[in-house]
């Protein structure tokens, strides 16, 4: 007050802050009394000009308050407190409100903001660069505790220029970030910490409350709510931990918890991830009224809701739409908010379903040679949302989850996102592509046609010059350019040659969800996953399968789960208990624990369904020691669509039935007969090296078979049309 500030919150302050600021040329103390100080920042420069400096108020009872009531696009920075290349400086004890930036560092080291709380107004607007409370760029040592955020674009923005300029040393502790706004961003994303370029950053001991870019009830802006966000920097190391994430609101409404990206490696542990919203429920409806029947479901009007069938939905509706006159126990929707009640014509056949519109706890998005953890933490969410989704977007990466307590929410893992089509440019040997490779990766093409001249689909070649749209190739690592003289015909693919990802996901606890609790899927043969584990978990009422393995989960192992209550919404041709579709095989089923395993709608169900619809694959399926309990149909194994004609088939044994129906080709329960049998000879005893058989059934040689009847746990090898060796 001693420079001239009022601080009644009708004075413009911001000279006689910056003669406060000025006065500490060589650092010192700068005590802001009680009171409300009016600010209109249009200064573009630093306003700390030396280190060791502190500023600091009485809490919430000091207000520094923007004077500009709605966003300026012409004018987008208003930092109140900015550095550049200053160290050991601390800012505590404040409050904030408006379009302001309270405290903007380029550079420095050893800075600390504790105490300080603000609502910085988050508008619909075109101006995304406002609503930032704190900025750091190339800051090391950088410390932001105990305080609160509300109704901003990003809480905590932790960035730099490149890799040699970034934040290093991060820690985010005790604070809370919230939107309490009813509307907010439709456009851009609002984030409570977004790591841009930064290392070594600790995200702990945090809340994290309706972080949403919606507006209004019922209405969906084009981007997601964000707790921690991490992208594009290749950060070095993120830890999340000991965080609450807490979303409440419609089902219309988007947000995640956690997203990383490009980070090295990244822990996610013992944080809860609560989405407060109705959880999903069965209804019924009636032709006659348009009306809905589900008791207490607890929408609102203006919510958009998902909508899903056991067989068939009633006609009128679809997938997602959107809640109207909704009562205690009924409601009516509308394909969107206002279009008035569809009408509903028949009443669908099988179970009905209905949901929140899904959302995602935490995504992990990889690069090469990443490691992740999500361990010990605590899901609980609406039934249809996924409480992991990971996409294996890098070669050579690695992941864990494990341990965690998963209600309504499944795990997901993709891993196909490299494959795509391509296009060739003679002139400069460039491919264009918009790529996830690196340089160095090994990579083969394939083509519908012709691939453009200069490439082969029997080599596999290296990338090189990989920018995010383009990369060319070399035949050999380091080695020149390849020279492409033409751009080929058809459609032309690109794929991965090396294994993408190794995934384990163990001890987890699922319960109370729609979808499969574990859910893989690659695209295609030509880039399986290097290892896929799935064990030890316990799975417990999922309205589908428990798990399912969808197209190139090469060598996934399914083992010692113990599954109660599957198929649960008696859901047509999605029900069996472990489903695997496409170039899945190879795979090791074993050890489970199945209970209570429910057909529906006419389809059989079964515990193992493998749907396949190539006739050139061989399944060589390891599946043993599974104890099935009370299944609901008279079928253990199922084989689908397509005869694969050089299939020998699947090794079964040792697994245990109870209280399950009778079928006439028991022990096996096998569902078709394309498997491989033989009959041994007068000849075959126990001293003999060699055994005749009868049949070859189209094994190989170098084929690994097992005899369940006389040999059991015995392996022999086929060594020509007639033998088989120890």
């Amino acid at each position: 007050t001693k420079f001239g500030a009022i601080h009644d919150g009708i004075t413009i302050e911001d000279a006689p802050i910056h003669r406060a600021l000025k006065a500490l040329s060589s650092g010192g103390v700068c005590y802001f009394p009680k009171g409300t100080y009016l600010v209109n920042p249009v200064y573009y420069g630093p306003t700390i000009f030396a280190d060791n400096v502190t500023i600091y108020g009485d809490g919430n009872a000091t207000i520094i308050k923007g004077y500009r009531t709605t966003d300026d696009p012409s004018n987008q920075f208003y930092n109140i407190f900015e550095t550049a290349g200053r160290d050991n400086i601390t800012l505590r004890d404040m409050r904030f409100e408006g379009y302001i930036t309270a405290l903007y560092c380029d550079g420095g080291s050893n800075i600390d903001v504790t105490n300080i709380s603000g609502n910085w107004h988050i508008a619909n607007a075109s101006n995304y660069y406002v609503d930032k409370p704190l900025c750091f760029y190339g800051c090391t040592n950088v410390r932001v505790s105990n305080c609160h955020f509300e109704n901003f674009y990003f809480a905590v923005y932790l960035g730099g220029v490149d890799t040699n300029d970034r934040c290093n040393n991060v820690t985010v502790t005790g604070c809370t970030f919230e939107h309490t706004r009813t509307s907010s961003f439709t456009t851009y994303f609002p984030v409570g910490v977004y790591v841009y370029w930064a290392d070594n950053v600790s995200v702990t001991g945090n809340s994290f409350k309706n972080i949403y870019p919606q507006v209004e009830n019922g209405s969906t802006g084009t981007g997601m709510g964000y707790g921690v966000y991490e992208g594009d920097g290749a950060c070095r190391s993120v830890v999340v931990t000991g965080n609450s994430f807490e979303f409440r609101g419609n089902g219309g409404k988007r947000a995640m918890g956690v997203y990383l990206s490009t980070a090295e490696a990244g822990t996610v542990s013992g944080n809860t991830f609560t989405y407060v919203r109705p959880k999903w429920k069965f209804f019924t409806v009636d032709t006659g009224t348009d009306i809905i029947n589900c008791k207490d479901h607890g929408f609102a009007n203006g919510d958009a809701v998902y909508l899903e069938s056991g067989d068939t939905l009633p006609s009128g509706l679809s997938a997602t739409m959107y809640v109207v006159s909704a009562t205690t126990d009924t409601f009516k929707v509308e394909t969107s908010v206002g279009a008035g009640a569809a009408n509903i014509t028949t009443a669908g056949t099988g179970l009905h379903i209905v949901s929140t519109v899904q959302n995602t706890a935490v995504r992990i998005q990889t690069a090469t040679g990443q490691k992740y953890n999500v361990v010990g933490n605590t899901f609980d969410l609406g039934g249809n949302d996924y409480a992991v989704y990971f996409i294996g977007s890098a070669l050579n990466s690695t992941v864990n989850v494990s341990g965690n307590t998963i209600v309504g929410g499944q795990l997901r893992l993709d891993g196909d996102i490299f494959s795509g089509t391509f296009t060739a440019t003679a002139a400069t040997d460039v491919i264009s592509k918009s790529n996830l490779f690196n340089n160095g990766d090994r990579i083969i093409f394939d083509s519908t046609g012709t691939l453009p001249a200069g490439l082969s689909a029997t080599q596999v070649y290296y990338v090189t010059d990989r920018t995010t749209t383009t990369f060319k190739v070399s035949a050999a690592k380091g080695g020149p350019v390849v020279d492409i003289t033409d751009t080929g015909s058809g459609t032309h693919t690109v794929y991965p040659q090396d294994p993408i990802v190794t995934f384990v996901g163990s001890n987890n606890a699922f319960s109370d969800l729609i979808l499969p609790a574990f859910q893989a899927t690659s695209g295609s043969d030509l880039n399986p996953f290097k290892e896929l584990i799935f064990t030890g978990n316990n799975i417990k009422n999922v309205g589908w399968g428990a798990v399912l393995l969808n197209a190139g989960c090469l060598r996934s192992q399914v083992t010692n789960n113990i599954i109660i209550d599957c198929n649960t919404l008696n859901k047509a041709g999605y029900g069996s208990v472990i489903m695997m579709y496409g170039k899945s095989h190879g795979c090791y089923i074993s050890g489970n624990t199945a209970k209570n395993t429910i057909g529906g709608g006419g389809h059989a169900k079964y515990f193992m369904e493998h749907i396949y619809n190539q006739t050139d694959r061989v399944f060589k399926d390891l599946i043993y020691n599974n104890s099935i309990d009370r299944m609901d149909t008279a079928t253990y194994l199922s084989y689908t669509t397509g005869s694969p004609t050089s299939m020998i088939g699947d090794v079964n044994y040792g697994d245990q039935f109870f209280r399950c129906p009778p079928v006439a080709t028991a022990p096996h329960y096998w569902t078709c007969s394309r498997f491989a049998t033989v009959t041994l000879t007068a000849n075959a005893v126990a001293t003999d090296t060699t055994i005749t058989v009868s049949s070859t059934s189209g094994l190989g040689v170098g084929d690994v078979v097992l005899f369940i009847e006389n040999a059991i746990g015995i392996d022999w090898q086929y060594s020509d049309t007639t033998k088989w060796h120890a």
